[in-house]
């Protein structure tokens, strides 16, 4: 059977004990596999499911659980210990920002014990994010106003969220991304509004700290 792989993941930094690393391959045919295998383990894990799923966009990992998310809506976690597929919302519905249908790119990060799920809607001249958090109890998204003392960082593939201290105070509450064009762009999540990177640091210093 011919799998293709479409996201990979990890629980925590690959020098801990109990990281998890995670592959999720799809199949035209049969479904889809999740395979898991941690530092300790001598082989694999997996564990295959019938239907379709899209993983090619971020994944995140929270409390023992991987989630994965389609652009078209639904969202869904593998517990790792359970060994269990849990399909948690069928379609994506939000009460604040533009339809999904015109979201440039979707992308998602564990953020300090919440999910945040950012739309980023991608216009030449203009980009413009709206950030949602997941609510557990209620299997639906909550509009975050701000991020406080958090940056956040997307990619193509990789998305990452940072917590940061008062020196850092210039790019907190900021969202660094890439415009249609793809130039370095810092959007300020309280206006949703593209601003130009002038005196912020270069984002590439931070990701090394």
């Amino acid at each position: 059977m011919k799998y293709t792989v479409e996201a990979f993941s990890i629980s925590s930094a690959p020098s801990s004990s109990d990281c998890t690393c995670m592959v999720f391959a799809n199949s035209s045919y049969r479904g889809f596999v999740v395979g898991t295998c941690r530092v300790s383990d001598k082989e694999w894990s997996k564990c295959e499911f019938s239907g379709n799923f899209d993983a090619g966009m971020d994944v995140a990992y929270l409390k023992g659980a991987f989630y994965f998310v389609e652009r078209e809506g639904r969202l869904a976690n593998f517990n790792v210990a359970q060994r269990q597929w849990n399909v948690l919302i069928n379609i994506l519905k939000f009460d604040h920002g533009p339809s999904r249908d015109v979201a440039s790119t979707t992308h998602m990060v564990e953020s300090e014990g919440e999910i945040l799920l950012i739309r980023q809607y991608n216009e030449i001249g203009e980009v413009a994010a709206f950030v949602s958090r997941l609510a557990f109890g209620k299997k639906t998204w909550v509009e975050v106003k701000s991020l406080g003392n958090r940056a956040l960082f997307l990619g193509r593939g990789t998305s990452l969220s940072l917590s940061l201290t008062a020196k850092d105070e210039e790019i907190t509450d900021k969202i660094f991304t890439t415009n249609f064009q793809g130039v370095l762009t810092v959007l300020e999540i309280d206006i949703h509004k593209e601003r130009p990177l002038q005196k912020s640091p270069s984002p590439f210093s931070i990701y090394i700290i």
